[in-house]
């Protein structure tokens, strides 16, 4: 069986630091040590095909320690500098980049001189890690587009990679910042030049809001003043949950590309929204565990285990991947899922209206040590493809109008060779998708 490997890449300093703390996950889901790469756990009589998965995400060095097939990069040196001396031996140093000085909060610098100063170190890394791999089947990415290097840089990075491996899979979890915590006043324009980086590269995209992270972490963690590293928790369970597995044996196993081919009817409509059940503050006291349904059920009506800022039941939805974890009988999958479909309290368009899929992992859910979430034994992660992703798009056009009507702050960026146009063309972009969605309700089986 050959692997079917992901390089992962984190990009700017939002994107850098979600990805150090999934690594921190996978590595205690798979009985690594996140500092050292030493198989902490040591491994069934299955050794073979345990290592097999493990691949898929980690390369073996010749002493049989483990590193991460990723790449961390940030125009500004601090966040990486930091990784770099907490994690010696988890990751290579030659895939911890930085430059010189950071973006300043503007695309432009991140797509064009200051970005380009690293770029070229970035796609040589890259190119070393395909070329060591069996069977690449794509490329992750995490980043967030209200920075200047999590929207410029991705953006001429993402480029360049669609045109070497046009024919791989790119994933992509893209952060949305919340007003409450704004720390440019250009960031609707980051925003939407950003999203046009992702319509135009991306082959899947799961949309996350910070604000939506934020609600979760006050409604769900009882957390009054969330932190980044609380958000950051969040996101990683969701990405750990959509990579398990291809990184561990499973019953009704689902891979990324299966997630994709589900999800994705039309290449348009390709923005995902992530539901998570089972979150409570790490010292919750139980009376009774929740069952199977209950956990599914959660992720469609609770508006507190959405990880976008959406209400999930003003859209319909084209289709959707139900992925549990822990103790889980596939009976009682069946059972909530024709729960779910009998209910009609959720809404598919007509041309799918039986659209799911479901995927298992048998392991128990795992907790980052020092986190806020409470350890579980099972819980449940839905990610869907609704009209109701509108809603965020709807948001991001009104804050770019909003700022673009009277054009503040526009000259810095074409001073550094942004043109006026783009922003123009991405405004419009952007109320083509939402037409799109608009439309998808009432599309048979033709194309948009």
């Amino acid at each position: 069986m050959k692997n079917r490997e992901i390089i992962s890449i984190h990009i700017g300093q939002a994107g850098s630091q979600i990805g150090n703390t999934c690594w921190e996950l996978y590595c205690l889901e798979h009985g690594i040590d996140h500092t050292t790469g030493i198989q902490s756990l040591p491994q069934s009589s299955s050794d073979y095909s345990i290592e097999q998965y493990q691949r898929s995400f980690f390369s073996e060095t010749k002493n049989g320690n483990w590193k991460a097939r990723a790449l961390f990069v940030d125009l500004d040196s601090e966040c990486i500098d930091k990784i770099r001396m907490k994690n010696n031996s988890m990751y290579e140093r030659e895939s911890l980049l930085s430059g010189n000085e950071n973006a300043g909060n503007n695309f432009a610098i991140g797509r064009g001189v200051g970005g380009s100063l690293v770029l070229e170190n970035c796609l040589e890394r890259i190119r070393n890690m395909v070329e060591k791999c069996e069977a690449l089947e794509g490329f992750l990415i995490t980043s967030s587009l209200n920075g200047g290097t999590g929207s410029g840089f991705r953006d001429a990075l993402l480029e360049r990679l669609s045109s070497e491996f046009d024919k791989k899979l790119k994933l992509s979890f893209d952060v949305i910042g919340a007003p409450s915590s704004v720390s440019s006043c250009v960031e609707p324009y980051n925003v939407l030049l950003g999203w046009n980086s992702i319509r135009e590269y991306s082959d899947v995209s799961v949309i996350l809001e910070n604000e939506a992270l934020i609600d979760i972490c006050k409604n769900k963690l009882q957390l009054e003043q969330p932190k980044m590293t609380d958000l950051n928790e969040i996101i990683a369970h969701t990405i750990s949950s959509t990579t398990v597995h291809l990184r561990k044996e499973g019953c009704l196993h689902v891979s990324i590309s299966e997630i994709m081919n589900n999800l994705i009817p039309y290449p348009s409509v390709k923005y995902l929204i992530h539901s998570m059940s089972n979150i409570f503050p790490k010292n919750h006291v139980f009376n009774e565990r929740p069952n199977v349904t209950e956990l599914t059920r959660s992720c469609f009506l609770d508006k507190h285990s959405v990880l976008a800022n959406c209400n999930l039941l003003e859209g319909q939805y084209m289709a959707c991947v139900v992925l549990y974890k822990g103790d889980i009988v596939p009976k009682d999958v069946g059972h909530a899922i024709s729960t779910i479909k009998t209910s009609r309290v959720i809404r598919f368009v007509d041309w799918c209206p039986t659209g799911f899929r479901c995927g298992i992992d048998y392991s128990p859910p795992l907790t980052i040590p020092g986190g806020n979430i409470c350890s579980m034994d099972r819980n449940a992660h839905v990610f869907a493809n609704s009209t109701s992703i509108s809603q965020t798009f709807t948001r991001m056009g009104q804050n770019f109008d909003k700022l673009f009507s009277e054009k503040p702050f526009l000259h810095w960026y074409l001073k550094e060779g942004a043109q006026e146009e783009e922003f123009t063309q991405c405004r419009e972009e952007l109320r083509t998708l939402q037409q799109d969605y608009l439309e998808v309700v009432q599309v048979g089986e033709e194309e948009i």
